[in-house]
């Protein structure tokens, strides 16, 4: 039976009347709670159905496992109460509740608006599969640190929500981590799962074994053991350990290296060699949704939002070799008159005026340099620069911007040294992008300096962020 668009009431179901898949809601000990019911659809370990409360009026994901042998009931339903008893999480489903009856059990969790990620066209963008990742891992880390393995990470089980977040759902094969009941101990989906996991011994590393395979399959649409997946079972493990692995930048052009190195880390064949937890996973991950890169680009010609430029307290655009006047130039004397209106601006504001002819459609006058009594302008300060550039992110933030392109700030006034200028920006837009977590989805340095690029992205790996 395929998934349905209608709702089915309660009253149906309970007579006998509904086909298909609702029939398995009649032994349902709290189906009367519920208004009516829609079929979400079903897999090896279950079926799931959204219920309308109806004391509550609020939509809840109901899943029926069948599990014959009382023993194997009495388990799940022990880690299904674990479960039900870890704190809330943005990236994790609730779990509401579990019910036994007859050869099958219940559990009631929270209902999320969106769709399963194997239900996204793939490959992904980078940053969307780091971000899915590192959704998943966040939720990972609190589920292991309250004993728990979930055992069963696959696209199938991470849901997008209508915000582009990640959340971890269907606990229907957790098990306590230092379980050794050998009933059911092997379990979950065989293209997912460790080499160990095959052989009844699948630990927290197990899931992240499951983490690396899906962010191969969201980078690069396809599994990174495909010749193994067909094995028999007993089969798996053996031929795991001699599998070849091509690079997701082989498979996809693009892809840093540095997510080359993290996949290559999560699917290391033997669990100590992986890395030591979910937290250890994050410091490989960005925290936050926004790419950023560094290239040798030209301002002006960069198809993006808004553009930012080093400006000074009179907002003047005539100094030759400046960016602000490569700016003036190419977008035309009504950027020089927008921001002559604006002058004189607050050193570390922003001044924002409309793009003219460049392609984007806004340009941010960050005010970087002072003017002095004679009307010259002083080299650069680093606070001033460090306010400008973060006031150019919040204004980004405020007026919802997309994509942002910014000139290398602090270096053409002869204010800092390349390598001063780079652990300038990095450390305020790394900063800024995790304490707001804005909708920018690119941030663009122009650096057309190879020292400073160079410079730029040494302070980037310092700081752990990620250079797309």
């Amino acid at each position: 039976m395929q998934a349905s668009d209608e709702w089915v009431p309660t009253e149906t179901i309970a007579r006998g009347k509904a086909e298909g898949a609702y029939a398995l809601l009649r032994d349902f000990p709290s189906l009367n709670r519920y208004r009516s019911w829609k079929y979400l659809g079903g897999g090896a370990f279950g079926k799931v159905f959204a219920g309308v409360h109806g004391g509550l009026g609020r939509i809840e994901a109901v899943k029926r496992m069948a599990i014959p042998d009382a023993r194997v009931r009495s388990m799940a339903l022990g880690e299904a109460r674990l479960m039900a008893a870890l704190p809330p999480h943005p990236h994790l489903v609730t779990l509401y509740n579990a019910e036994e009856q007859k050869d099958a059990i219940f559990l009631t969790m929270q209902c999320v608006d969106g769709k399963p990620l194997e239900d996204l066209a793939l490959p992904l963008s980078v940053d969307r599969a780091l971000g899915y990742a590192r959704d998943t891992i966040e939720a990972l880390s609190m589920v292991h640190a309250h004993g728990v393995v979930h055992r069963d990470i696959k696209p199938g089980n991470i849901f997008s929500t209508v915000h582009g977040d990640g959340v971890l759902g269907d606990f229907g094969v957790a098990r306590e981590s230092d379980s050794r009941d050998g009933t059911a101990a092997i379990a979950g989906t065989p293209a997912y799962m460790a080499p160990e996991a095959f052989r009844a011994g699948a630990g927290p590393a197990s899931d992240l074994w499951s983490v690396g395979v899906m962010l191969y399959e969201l980078l690069t649409g396809q599994r990174p053991f495909p010749q193994c997946e067909e094995l028999p079972l007993d089969q798996v493990p053996g031929a795991l350990r001699g599998a070849r692995l091509e690079f997701p930048s082989v498979v996809r052009p693009g892809v840093p290296g540095r997510v080359d190195d993290l996949v290559l880390n999560l699917l290391a064949y033997n669990p100590e060699d992986r890395f030591a937890s979910a937290m250890a996973v994050l410091d490989h991950l960005p925290r936050y949704d926004t790419s950023v890169s560094a290239i040798d680009a030209d301002l002006t010609r960069l198809d993006v939002e808004a553009v930012a430029v080093s400006a000074n307290e009179r907002l003047a655009m005539n100094i030759p070799g400046s960016v602000a006047h490569a700016i003036a130039e190419a977008a035309g004397d009504e950027i020089v008159q927008q921001a002559a209106i604006q002058a004189p601006a607050r050193v570390g504001s922003v001044v924002v005026t409309a793009g003219g002819r460049l392609p984007a459609r806004w340009v941010f006058h960050a005010v970087t340099l002072r003017v002095d009594e004679r009307g010259y302008l002083v080299h650069a300060r680093e606070g001033d620069l460090r306010k400008a550039l973060r006031a150019c992110l919040r204004k980004a933030h405020e007026l919802r911007v997309k994509t942002l392109a910014l000139p290398a700030m602090g270096t053409h006034s002869g204010g800092l040294t390349p390598d001063e200028a780079a652990r300038m920006m990095v450390d305020v837009t790394h900063t800024y992008l995790i304490e707001f977590r804005p909708p920018i989805e690119r941030i663009v340095f122009a650096l057309p300096d190879k020292m400073l690029q160079i410079a730029f992205r040494e302070a980037a790996l310092d700081r752990g962020m990620l250079l797309i």
